[in-house]
């Protein structure tokens, strides 16, 4: 089986459990809130945003909760992923395409962002960029989130989940190597660690009383490491990054 084959067996269904976790899960919303707020600086007031790669469109609904006035667009090749988030956020329009062949015209967007989704590209990381390019509008911004495939929990990750090993060609300078064949990008580090995402990968957000309170403990624990290791470990270090990129006006 093909890399392109082994993402989209991977990740044909929606993953509902995933988008009410970040949604409802008090320890993950914040820091969800953080991102979308981190995109809405790039293009303040009603722009118009995509995002390559939505799945089933939690980074949307942050987006809108920061904002409002933005015509929000998302892409994923998944049918069912498309259909859960236009029923969930009618708010926002989306596509089943490919990543690699947005259905959109040259300049249609103020800002174009993907998160998560260049490992899982790892076959055409080069294509996927220049097609988020050719959409953007002169002045745009382009956003990539992408965590540094060598932290030992992405390393446990890429052991596990064979859909995950494209994080091995994931670090700051492969990053900013493929933000320069387009322009002059910038490289900033979003998180310290990656305990509470993972947390949350395991956990969930329990709907029995019981099992809330005891992964509150284990929640509590996690963000505690999580504060501690941002005073303490050097920020070229942190393991989630951020390239961005403006397009010439």
């Amino acid at each position: 089986m093909n890399d392109s084959a082994l993402q989209r067996r991977f990740h044909r269904n929606a993953d509902e459990a995933r988008f009410y976790n970040r949604l409802d899960n008090p320890w993950l919303r914040e820091r969800e809130l953080a991102f979308a707020r981190s995109l809405a600086a790039l293009a303040p007031g009603s722009p118009t945003v995509l995002e390559s790669g939505c799945g089933e469109g939690s980074n949307l609904y942050f987006l809108n909760r920061v904002l409002p006035g933005a015509s929000l667009h998302g892409i994923d090749f998944s049918p069912a992923k498309v259909e859960f988030a236009r029923r969930l956020l009618p708010f926002a329009s989306f596509q089943a395409a490919d990543a690699l062949r947005l259905p959109y015209p040259d300049a249609s967007f103020d800002l174009v962002f993907c998160r998560d989704l260049l490992h899982h590209v790892d076959f055409d990381r080069p294509g996927v960029l220049r097609e988020m390019w050719r959409v953007a509008k002169p002045g745009a911004w382009l956003a990539i989130f992408e965590a540094r495939g060598s932290c030992p929990l992405n390393l446990l990750f890429q052991l596990l989940y064979p859909a995950e090993r494209g994080l091995k060609n994931s670090s700051a300078p492969s990053l900013e190597a493929l933000g320069r064949e387009l322009g002059e990008p910038e490289i900033s580090f979003v998180s310290p660690t990656l305990v509470l995402p993972a947390a949350g990968f395991i956990l969930g957000w329990p709907q029995s009383a019981v099992l809330r309170g005891l992964c509150n403990i284990a929640y509590a624990g996690a963000w505690a490491l999580d504060r501690t290791l941002q005073k303490i470990s050097p920020v070229s270090r942190w393991p989630y990054m951020l390239l961005t990129l403006q397009k010439a006006s």
